[in-house]
């Protein structure tokens, strides 16, 4: 499912909000011991991340379709330019000092699959309610943060450089392959600057009411009523910079 672009800030009760995060996105198939992160691009990533394999136990079901993207955060940030170092190594021992030194992390946002059942006919809302209720969240496996007030997540996120917001209508269905106005892409000034592509800059949070790592306390309707919220380069790299969000 991928997101149409949209002038913002939006700030409609219609929709939930998250930080549009600047990774890889994937989607994380997990199949008793087999895993999988396959890129937009039919791109099988999951060899270049092997830190990211603990997502096996971080999922409370034994076969899953996970949506989110894959991270490099530097100082709490989501920064592509360090991602892209991650990207472009194939030898195993380059990987490996990689995943030690510079570590990906995986924020997952939706869920397709929870063991047999489908959840793409589902609301956004009840399948977040599920990734909740299915996903443990560690440093390196996180729950993509979720605001009810896109206006103030969308002023934080200028604020920090960061590259954008995302609009997420709750009653909405998960559509795969294709864009849907369901899902909106709202980005910030600074994601369409030259430094934006080399990472969001250090700029310490405008307060400590906000972290790009917590989303708000809201409350929404899930599958059993009302419940609180989550207050929580190459022609390779070409290719890879095309499975962004």
């Amino acid at each position: 499912m991928l997101a149409q672009a949209a002038d913002g800030p939006l700030d409609s009760p219609d929709h939930a909000y998250e930080v549009k995060w600047d990774g890889m996105r994937v989607l994380v198939g997990l199949n008793g011991d087999q895993l999988a992160f396959r890129t937009r691009n039919g791109i099988q990533a999951v060899d270049r991340f092997p830190e990211l394999a603990v997502v096996r136990d971080a999922v409370g079901v034994a076969g899953a379709i996970l949506d989110g993207e894959i991270v490099r955060l530097v100082d709490g940030k989501p920064d592509f330019g360090a991602l892209q170092r991650r990207i472009q190594s194939s030898n195993p021992r380059d990987i490996y000092r990689l995943s030690q030194g510079e570590p990906a992390a995986l924020v997952l946002f939706d869920i397709l699959r929870a063991g047999h059942e489908s959840l793409m006919v589902r609301s956004w809302e009840e399948r977040r309610c599920r990734l909740e209720e299915v996903v443990r969240p560690s440093p390196v496996i996180q729950l993509s943060p979720v605001w009810s007030d896109g206006r103030q997540l969308y002023e934080s996120v200028c604020s920090l450089g960061l590259e954008g917001v995302m609009a997420k209508r709750r009653l909405s269905r998960y559509t795969a392959g294709r864009r849907s106005p369901a899902w909106l892409k709202i980005k910030t000034a600074a994601s369409d600057s030259p430094s934006s592509s080399a990472g969001a800059p250090t700029a310490a949070p405008p307060s400590s009411r906000w972290n790009p790592h917590h989303g708000d306390t809201e409350t929404r309707r899930g599958p059993e009523g009302d419940r609180p919220g989550n207050a929580r380069q190459g022609r390779e790299t070409e290719r890879h910079e095309a499975s962004r969000a």
